[in-house]
């Protein structure tokens, strides 16, 4: 019995910003762990905007990053994002 080779999903990123609502698919497609290390990385970035991961031309996200507000570390100086 002949198997042939799963193909890769492609998976993309949707950036939401809430002033003005405006939602963009960015330009990226990966994995879904690809993807997913991209979108946290961008929400860590660009407190308030929402980025959500979705298979490429889906409607279901399979993943959401965002990050409400940061704070930042009296001891270490970091930066750090809080949900």
């Amino acid at each position: 019995m002949d198997k042939k080779p799963m193909e890769e999903t492609l998976y993309e990123i949707e950036e939401t910003r809430y002033r003005p609502r405006l939602t963009t698919r960015l330009d990226f497609k990966g994995s879904l762990k690809e993807t997913k290390e991209s979108a946290e990385e961008l929400a860590r970035q660009n407190t308030g905007i929402r980025y959500a991961v979705f298979r490429a031309n889906g409607f279901l996200a399979g993943h959401q990053a965002y990050w409400h507000t940061t704070i930042t570390c009296p001891k270490c100086a970091e930066v750090i994002p809080v949900e």
